[in-house]
C-alpha cells in the first residue's frame, strides 16, 4: 500500500513454480480492488512502498532472490540488478539468495546470505556497503535487516551452522548403504543456528557484537523506546547502543509480519493486528474470519491494510473495524 492509495500486491504463478509470483497493482473503491499484473513471474523476496526522496522514483519497489530490483511507478517498471550479488548458482562466488530489501531514510538496502549488504541511494548505483564479507568459522550468515547506529550500519540475522560430519565417513556410509548411521552421523555434527549480529564500521570493517542467546532476528523497529529486535522465538529485545540487550516483550509466537513508521509500529500474530505503544500491545479493530490466512500487514501515514490470498481489509487509525475489500485480477 502506498502513500497515495495505489496497493502492489503478490499473485501465485501457480504449482509449477511454488516459489514464483507475479507483482500486479491497482487502486481499491470502496468494496473491490482489480489488479493488473505488472511483471513476469519472479522469485520475490521483498515488496516495499517507497517514502521520501524515493517517491519520485517509484511507488513500490520488489527485490528477487537472485537480485533483480524492480522499480514500479504506475504501470511502468523498470528493472535493475543488485551489482555484485554474485547471484547465479553457477557462478563459483555464488554467496546466496537476496532475503530482503528495506528503505531507510533516503538509502536502500538489500540484504541476504553470505553475509551480503548492498545499499543505493536515489541517484546512485547499487555497490556493497564494505569490500569484504563478514566472516565466521564453521558458520555461514544470512542477513535479514540492517539498523543505522551512530557507529556504524548493524545488521541482523542468522548464523547457519555447517555440519561437522567427516564428508569421507559419509561418502563410504552411503555407497555403502548404511543410511542409519548416516543419519546419525549427521545429527551428530549439526550446529546448531545462532543469532547474528555484526556492525560493519565506518571503515568497512566488520565486528561481531555480542548477541543474546537465540537463533534468528528476523526483524527490527527504531523508535522513541530505542530499537527493537524480533526474535524468531516470540522474544522482543530492546537496545540503545547494540552493546546491551534488555527482554522487552514475549509474544505467544514470533510474528507473521511487522511494519511501521517512527511513530508507529503494527504486529501481525495469526489472525490478530496489533499496535504497539509505550512497551506494549493493542489490538487492531475485531479479530479476522477463522481461515483467513493472512500474509502480511502494510502502515502508511494513518492507514493499515492486511492481506490475504484473495482479500484486503483496511482501517484507519483508531478505527473500531476493518473495511473487507475482494481482490480480483483484470483480465
Amino acid at each position: 500500500m502506498t502513500a497515495d492509495g495505489a496497493f502492489f500486491v503478490l499473485l501465485p504463478h501457480g504449482p509449477a513454480d511454488e516459489d514464483a509470483s507475479v507483482i500486479a497493482w491497482g487502486r481499491a473503491t470502496d468494496a473491490q480492488l482489480t489488479v493488473e499484473a505488472l511483471t513476469e513471474p519472479l522469485d520475490v523476496r521483498s515488496l516495499i512502498a517507497t517514502s521520501g526522496a524515493w517517491t519520485e522514483h517509484a511507488d513500490a519497489i520488489a527485490l528477487g532472490a537472485d537480485g533483480e530490483v524492480l522499480l514500479m511507478k504506475g504501470e511502468r517498471v523498470v528493472v535493475e540488478h543488485v551489482r555484485g550479488s554474485e547471484s547465479k548458482k553457477e557462478s563459483r562466488t555464488f554467496l546466496g539468495h537476496m532475503t530482503r530489501l528495506q528503505q531507510v531514510g533516503d538509502a536502500l538496502f538489500a540484504v541476504g546470505y553470505g553475509g551480503q549488504v548492498y545499499v543505493r541511494k536515489p541517484d546512485d548505483a547499487w555497490r556493497p556497503v564494505s569490500t569484504s564479507a563478514p566472516r565466521l568459522p564453521h558458520y555461514g550468515i544470512c542477513f535479514y535487516g540492517v539498523v543505522p547506529s551512530s557507529r556504524g550500519l548493524v545488521c541482523f540475522g542468522t548464523h547457519v551452522g555447517e555440519n561437522a560430519a567427516d564428508e569421507e565417513q559419509l561418502d563410504a556410509l552411503a555407497d555403502a548403504g548404511d543410511f542409519d548411521r548416516y543419519a546419525e552421523l549427521m545429527l551428530e555434527g549439526n550446529r546448531p543456528n545462532t543469532m547474528a549480529l555484526w556492525r560493519c564500521e565506518d571503515d568497512g570493517a566488520w565486528r561481531q557484537l555480542q548477541a543474546p542467546q537465540g537463533t534468528s532476528v528476523f526483524s527490527s523497529w527504531s523508535g522513541a523506546d530505542g530499537h527493537l529486535l524480533f526474535v524468531d522465538t516470540g522474544e522482543v529485545l530492546r537496545t540503545r547502543d547494540f552493546e546491551t540487550f534488555e527482554a522487552h516483550l514475549s509474544l505467544a509466537s514470533a510474528a507473521d509480519d511487522v511494519d511501521g513508521t517512527a511513530e508507529q509500529l503494527v504486529l501481525l500474530i495469526g489472525d490478530t493486528v496489533f499496535e504497539y505503544a509505550r512497551g506494549a500491545l493493542s489490538k487492531v479493530g475485531p479479530p479476522f474470519p477463522a481461515g483467513a490466512q493472512l500474509l502480511s500487514v502494510s502502515v502508511v501515514d494513518d492507514a493499515m491494510a492486511v492481506f490475504s490470498d484473495e482479500r484486503l481489509w483496511v482501517c484507519r487509525r483508531g478505527a473500531a473495524s476493518w473495511r473487507l475489500v475482494e481482490v480480483s485480477s483484470a483480465k
